[in-house]
């Protein structure tokens, strides 16, 4: 016995949209490898092995679903990728096997225009200031665990995965509780994630 273990996956289904939006395969499940290759915005959760999304598929995940995969996401040039507030993507596993880009759109709580609330970006490479444009520039924080105090960061510098920052509501907020919705944009976050204080 050499101690290693053959793992496999099932086959492949396919979301065409053609001749009727459905999956080829049946739903996928988390032995099999899901595609999605046609416009897609299913009131449904996914469970799968992996997921590829091609052939400029325009994917919208609605609030409140789930995206489980095992595996990998890779989004092909041209395709996207969006989960809205609320929508989830959970991976297993410790590496970070996905590729391309997809947009994570989140909703603060009902805030005023000089409140801050934290923010922890789920995608490689998001610029501060791109993620919230219109907050002063010097009023992007992090945490000191050192001296216990928030010292303010340049709004160049972009998230470190799993680093929480403090950041002020943009400048054009109401003054009356409203939520603010951000976008992070960026290959996702996956795998094991590791902060020291």
């Amino acid at each position: 016995m050499d101690g290693s273990v053959a793992i496999s996956t099932g086959t492949t289904t396919t979301w065409s949209g053609s001749p009727t939006a459905s999956w080829d395969n049946g739903a996928p499940t988390s032995a099999m490898i899901a595609v999605i290759s046609a416009d897609y915005s299913e009131v449904a959760d996914i469970n799968a092995c992996s997921l590829t999304v091609n052939n400029n598929a325009i994917v919208t995940i609605p609030s409140g679903n789930v995206i489980s995969l095992f595996g990998g996401l890779t989004v092909e040039s041209g395709s996207s990728f969006v989960l809205n507030s609320n929508a989830v993507l959970l991976q297993d596993g410790t590496t970070n096997q996905n590729s391309g880009n997809i947009t994570v759109n989140r909703s603060s709580q009902d805030l005023m225009r000089l409140d801050y609330t934290m923010w922890s970006s789920p995608v490689e490479g998001q610029v501060l200031a791109s993620f919230s444009p219109l907050t002063m520039a010097n009023r992007f924080y992090t945490y000191s665990s050192s001296g216990n105090v928030y010292t303010a960061i340049a709004n160049t510098n972009s998230f470190t995965v799993g680093q929480g920052y403090l950041i002020r509501m943009p400048d054009n907020h109401p003054t009356s509780p409203t939520a603010w919705n951000g976008a992070f944009i960026g290959k996702p976050n996956s795998g094991t994630i590791t902060i020291g204080l």
